[in-house]
This record gives C-alpha cells, sequence and structure tokens, in this order.
C-alpha cells in the first residue's frame, strides 16, 4: 500500500507539473479546446492525490480555510447553475424565463454557463489544493516553482525572437495578427501580466545562486532568464504590464540589497549591477523592436478623457454589481449580460466584450459579493502570509518572489483581466498554494547523551537525555540526574556484548 501512495501521489505532482510547462505554450489555453485540456489534467490529478489518500488510509493534510473557501465556491457555483432563473438563447441575444428547481432561492441567468464556468473553476480548485498539498515538501516546492520561471523564461524567448525578426504573427500560426501579441499569448496585456508572474521567481532563483558557492551553473541559467524577463516587460506594449515589471524590479532590487548587506555586495558593485541590468534591457528593447512599446506610450495622453471605453465599462459594471446581488449572476455569465446595459451608451462600447478589463468588478458581477469575498480571501490572504509572515531564512526570498508576482498581477487586475485568463489562473493557484501550505511539524528534539566509544560498530548503544526527568514525571530505570546507576556488573552506556576469549 506505501508503494501504491507514493506512485500516485508522485504522479499527481508530475502532472501538475505538466500543466504548468503545458498552459502558456497552449496559447495560454485561451481557446476552448485547451482549456478544456488544461481543467482534465487538473481534475486527473486530484483524482489521484485522492485515490492516494484512500489507498495510503492518511489524514488530509489540507490547510482548512483554503479547504471552507474553495468548497464554498464550488457550491455557490452549482446553485446558481442549477436554480437557473433565465435561458439565454444566442440567436436572438434574449433571455427567456425558466422556473428555478426552488423559488426564492438565488439562481444565475443561464444554466449552461453557469455550469461549464462552475466546472471550470472547481478544476481551478481542486488544482489549487494539490499544490497546497505538493508544496509542502521542500523539493516539490522549489520543483514547481522552477518549472515555472523556466516555462516562463522560454515564452520570453519566443517574444524576443518575434520582436527582432518581425514576425506578423506567432511563428507557427497563418495570417496577421489583428492586435499587438507576444510569445504564445494573443493579447498583449496577458502576456504582460504572464511576464510579471515569471520575472520575481527568475530573480529569486538567480539571488539564490548568486549566494551559493559552486552555483556557477545556476548563475548561468538563472540570470539570463532574469534579464529575458526584462527585456521582454521592455518590448512589450502593454503600459501596465512595463510599468509594473519596473515597480517589481526595484523591489526586487531593495530585497537583494538587503539580503546582500555585508555579505557579497557592496553599493558600489550594486549601483553598476543596477546599471548593467538597465543597459541589457535596453539593448534588448533596442533590437527586439521596442518603438512599437514606446509608441503606445505616446497614445496615452490622448486616451485619458470621459468617452474612454475602459472608463465607459467600469461605470457599466458598478451597475451589473449592484443588479448582481449578494450571489451574481453566474460564472461565465459577464459576456451575455453586458450587452444588456449598454444600449443608452451607444457607439463607444460597440462590439462584443468578453471581459471587463476590471477583475473585480466582473467577479462581483458573476459570483456576487458574497462570492468575491471568498475569492478575495484566498488571493489577499495569500499575498498577506508571503509577504508580512514570518519565514525560514532559506525560504525568505522565494516566498517573497511568490508574495511579489501575487501582489504585481492583483494591481494589473484593476485595468485588465488576467484572472480571467486560464493559465495566469493556474499560475496563481501554485503561487497561492505555496502561501496557503501548511507547514510539516518541527517536533524539537531533546538533548541526546552520547557515548562516541559506543558508537563504533558491534556496540549497543542506548541513549537518553540528559534531563529526561519531567515534573510530575518517572525517569527510566537505572538513570538519576543525568547518571547512570545500574547494579549489574559490566552493563552500561557502551558497554555492549563482551566478546568471549
Amino acid at each position: 500500500m506505501d508503494r501504491l501512495y507514493h506512485t500516485l501521489k508522485e504522479s499527481s505532482r508530475y502532472l501538475l507539473l505538466a500543466a504548468l510547462v503545458y498552459a502558456p505554450w497552449a496559447y495560454g489555453c485561451t481557446l476552448p479546446l485547451t482549456a478544456v485540456m488544461l481543467d482534465a489534467l487538473l481534475a486527473t490529478a486530484a483524482g489521484l492525490r485522492l485515490v492516494s489518500w484512500a489507498a495510503g488510509r492518511r489524514g488530509f493534510t489540507l490547510p482548512p480555510v483554503p479547504f471552507a473557501c474553495a468548497a464554498a465556491l464550488v457550491c455557490l457555483g452549482g446553485l446558481l447553475a442549477w436554480n437557473a432563473h433565465f435561458r439565454f438563447d444566442p440567436a436572438m441575444h434574449t433571455f427567456a424565463a425558466v422556473a428555478g428547481a426552488v423559488n426564492g432561492l438565488p439562481g444565475g441567468i443561464d444554466r449552461a454557463r453557469a455550469l461549464a464556468g462552475t466546472l471550470h473553476a472547481a478544476a481551478l480548485l481542486a488544482g489549487f489544493l494539490c499544490f497546497c498539498d505538493a508544496a509542502r515538501n521542500k523539493m516539490w516546492r522549489r520543483r514547481l516553482l522552477s518549472g515555472m520561471a523556466l516555462t516562463g523564461a522560454s515564452i520570453m524567448l519566443l517574444g524576443l525572437l518575434q520582436r527582432a525578426t518581425g514576425a506578423a504573427m506567432i511563428f507557427w500560426q497563418p495570417g496577421p495578427a489583428g492586435s499587438p501579441f507576444f510569445g504564445t499569448f494573443y493579447y498583449h496585456g496577458n502576456a504582460g501580466a504572464f511576464i510579471n508572474l515569471v520575472l520575481p521567481l527568475c530573480a529569486a532563483f538567480g539571488g539564490r545562486a548568486l549566494y551559493r558557492p559552486g552555483a556557477e551553473g545556476g548563475r548561468a541559467l538563472w540570470i539570463p532568464a532574469f534579464l529575458l524577463c526584462v527585456g521582454a516587460a521592455a518590448v512589450n506594449v502593454s503600459r501596465a504590464g512595463s510599468l509594473l515589471s519596473a515597480v517589481l524590479v526595484a523591489a526586487v532590487a531593495v530585497f537583494e540589497l538587503w539580503a546582500a548587506r555585508g555579505r557579497l555586495f557592496s553599493w558600489l558593485a550594486a549601483g553598476i549591477a543596477a546599471l548593467v541590468i538597465c543597459a541589457a534591457a535596453a539593448g534588448l528593447a533596442m533590437s527586439a523592436g521596442g518603438e512599437m512599446a514606446w509608441a503606445k506610450w505616446g497614445m496615452l495622453k490622448a486616451q485619458l478623457n470621459e468617452d474612454n471605453p475602459r472608463f465607459l465599462a467600469a461605470t457599466v459594471c458598478k451597475e451589473m454589481a449592484r443588479d448582481a446581488g449578494p450571489c451574481g449572476f453566474g460564472p461565465g455569465t459577464f459576456a451575455i449580460a453586458f450587452p444588456h446595459y449598454t444600449g443608452s451608451l451607444g457607439y463607444p462600447l460597440r462590439g462584443v466584450w468578453l471581459f471587463a478589463h476590471e477583475d473585480y468588478l466582473q467577479t462581483a458581477i458573476e459570483w456576487g459579493w458574497i462570492g468575491a469575498g471568498l475569492w478575495g480571501m484566498l488571493l489577499f490572504g495569500g499575498v498577506a502570509r508571503l509577504l508580512w509572515r514570518a519565514h525560514p531564512e532559506r525560504d525568505a526570498r522565494l516566498r517573497f518572489a511568490c508574495g511579489l508576482a501575487l501582489a504585481g498581477m492583483a494591481l494589473h487586475a484593476l485595468v485588465d483581466f488576467p484572472f480571467q485568463i486560464p493559465s495566469l489562473q493556474l499560475y496563481a493557484a501554485a503561487l497561492l498554494g505555496v502561501a496557503w501550505t501548511r507547514e510539516p511539524l518541527n517536533v524539537p528534539q531533546k538533548a541526546v547523551r552520547r557515548n562516541t566509544a559506543a558508537d563504533r560498530p558491534g556496540r549497543f548503544s542506548p541513549s537518553f537525555s540528559l534531563n529526561c526527568r519531567e515534573p510530575g514525571g518517572i525517569a527510566p530505570s537505572g538513570l538519576r540526574d543525568g547518571r547512570w546507576r545500574s547494579t549489574r556488573r559490566g552493563f552500561g552506556p557502551g558497554a555492549g556484548p563482551r566478546s568471549q576469549r
């Protein structure tokens, strides 16, 4: 049974690692088929972990708060899908009232979309709980984080090659792109959010390699990976992503200066390193077509006006959130509800809006303020645990990097929709798994009195605490006040069986 338990447990964790590699390369899982495959991977990993727990007959080691929040969210989404009050007609773009399963209970505005959104959320939350379990193991925690960082660095390299060669579309995709793309992401804003998830991790592994003697291979791997992320942030045309990248690089620099005080770098050397990084980023941006990013920044002043579609959409979303109430319209229903609130605005909000470009408002619309509060507890509680909770020195750098990555994504969600993209959701779930993991208990060992002469092969060496007698307790026979007393001749600590002569 133990072998079966460990086989199933390791298989589940390798599936999680495979999902982390697969999701960004599958166009961020923004296509329907790739999103379904990601959900299948996460569901299979969670199923294997459940079977391993049953086979090993071992108790659950999941943190209670995330488990309760995940269960409540799945129940809320299931209720909205099961008790839907309307049915959406995609041909006529209208809603038809239907009888709910139970009158008086909240329900969604379309059963099919709410059910699909709930199933995706259930798979994602199951994967998140598996990440919480896997992150308890130090080796798997670093394996998952390094897999995320290396996958991200490979996407950065692809994006820089696309910019340097002037590619009109992702290399293996036909036709010109309808909007600026980067790497495997069709939308530059999603690419910017992904860069900011990976950049702190590459910096953390690079900083860790700097302090380890004999880690030349680590330095050769992680420092170029970090520079690739910095160059990608400079080249990508997402203004919010580039601005947040600059903030994250500054935060990483401050942390490394604090960590390196008096050990490796002087302030002068740190300043030289910062200049080298800036020069490398500028060189990558100039050689890889950074003029597109600068042109996008030049359009900012003209876009800051009252007729900006983002501002108008935010106004509409606030009205929708008020109508959604405590339980919301149902997961995945924003796109079908939004056009029914924009009739008075007309042309500025033309076209199809799949996302609100403000994740917090969209979450309140789809999940209500109850569901939004549960999601917020998972996200902001995890960020607080990573950034403000005391951690062991060996893990401080990685946990700080995870907190920075999540904080950057949370800020990006104010002006875009990173939390609606399955691959970015998966990476955030992995980082939150590190944040919410329950560390194994370290039981303090009592002081042990050893007889070194008796530790030779073939010798029996009973060891006892120097202070075994607890208040109200009884010391072992023969041990009094830390000294061995025995009435038998030739028996004591280190006195093993005597050889026959």
